[in-house]
């Protein structure tokens, strides 16, 4: 079995084809395999993979890109996302081609363990059609579907008599899962146990030319895979509206808790958890809401902004700067600022419209009111006096 194209040789460097990159070493960079005594290189690479580590340059490239990954979706209004985590062992992907008598469900470029966003598609629309009754119908002989269904996941929309059957996209988007970037080790040797071998494999029959029943007579050929770790933790998203992605929320966890992903589930493999209740989960999507609302709020405020003050002539520019500062905490240095701004103006005040002097005007009112109309410790007489010199500067103003 060639697993390393000798075309590949010339453009690989030699500490690639050693593994650093998992899912390229698996698929495309199995040496191993090209050696002799196949079996027991098969064997080596199911320890290599169950030993496997990233190192320190590929842990730092993931990281980085599953950060940026995180902040883009969890900018988004339309998305929900949380972490689960696997409470057993996992088998996902193990139908995947490979070299191997097992696949794996490993990411590009990065090598790293995943989980579909069809496998977690296809958990919620197989757990709603058994446990939701006839709304949530799914005929497993064919793509039809219930208009629930249909709308959620997408498919083909139960054909009623007479009529012709129309195929629909699904309203929510299943992202992939990504590991959260941690130190575990991603596989656990296990095995497969084929029990019957002459039933499953000799449709035609055996050598004597008859079907052999399964009757547990025959010794069952043990295959030996590798299944991900207990305790790994995947960053689950969904797009789509709000009130479709809470539904599928809670759902989504009993459907993990109770049904499971990936093969031998019946057996307990594939069982996750939250990591967080879905109220939890819930109330952190609100606040990430409210905020992306408030910035979205805020810039399209500093655009309104930015083309009120274009508007403006050159003087109502100097006042509606002015006032912009105004709104910001006034510091000391702010404040000495804003006065040698005013005192300015009010040198050139001749010159300005009577619109743009009024506004000035306003401003100084506001201005004074927060900074105050006096200086602290002095006596009430010279508190008046100061008062008293600042409203006739605002009444000059005024003109």
């Amino acid at each position: 079995m060639k697993a390393l194209r000798t075309s590949h040789k010339q453009y690989i460097p030699d500490q690639m084809i050693q593994g650093d990159n998992l899912a390229l070493r698996l698929s495309k960079l199995n040496s191993d395999i090209d050696c002799h005594g196949e079996h027991d290189q098969k064997d080596k690479m199911l320890n290599m993979l169950c030993s496997y580590s990233m190192n320190k340059e590929q842990k730092h490239s993931y990281q980085y890109r599953f950060k940026d990954w995180q902040a883009k979706i969890q900018a988004r209004q339309d998305s929900l996302s949380f972490s689960i985590k696997a409470t057993t062992k996992c088998l996902l992907g193990i139908g995947n081609a490979s070299v191997h008598e097992f696949g794996v469900s490993l990411s590009n470029p990065f090598g790293v363990p995943y989980i579909s966003g069809n496998a977690i598609k296809g958990l919620l629309s197989s757990y709603l059609a058994g446990a939701g009754g006839d709304e949530w119908y799914k005929n497993p002989k064919d793509s039809q579907k219930s208009a629930l269904q249909v709308e959620l996941f997408g498919g083909d929309l139960r054909k009623e008599e007479g009529s012709q059957i129309n195929s629909y996209i699904g309203s929510v988007v299943f992202n992939d899962a990504w590991l959260l970037p941690t130190d575990n080790k991603w596989f656990v040797p296990d095995i497969i146990n084929v029990h019957h071998q002459s039933y499953y494999g000799n449709k035609s029959g055996n050598k004597s030319g008859n079907k052999r029943f399964p009757d547990g007579m025959e010794n069952p050929i043990p295959i030996k895979i590798a299944a991900m770790s207990p305790g790994l933790e995947f960053f689950v998203s969904m797009q789509g509206d709000e009130d479709a992605l809470l539904f599928l929320l809670p759902v989504l966890e009993q459907a993990l808790k109770e049904k499971g992903m990936g093969a031998k589930t019946a057996t307990g493999y594939g069982r996750f958890e939250f990591n967080k209740t879905c109220d939890d989960i819930k109330t952190e999507h609100q606040k990430l809401i409210g905020d992306i609302k408030i910035e979205a709020q805020t810039k399209e405020d500093q655009i309104k902004t930015k083309r009120n003050r274009q508007k403006l002539s050159k003087e109502g520019k100097i006042v509606f700067d002015l006032q912009e500062q105004l709104k910001a905490t006034i510091s000391p240095q702010i404040k000495t600022e804003i006065n040698k701004e005013i005192k300015e103006a009010e040198q050139n005040i001749i010159n300005w419209s009577n619109n743009d002097r009024q506004q000035l005007a306003e401003f100084m009112e506001d201005f004074f009111e927060c900074t105050g109309w006096f200086e602290t410790g002095k006596t009430k007489k010279q508190k008046d006096k100061q008062k008293h010199k600042k409203e006739e500067r605002i009444k000059k103003i005024r003109g």
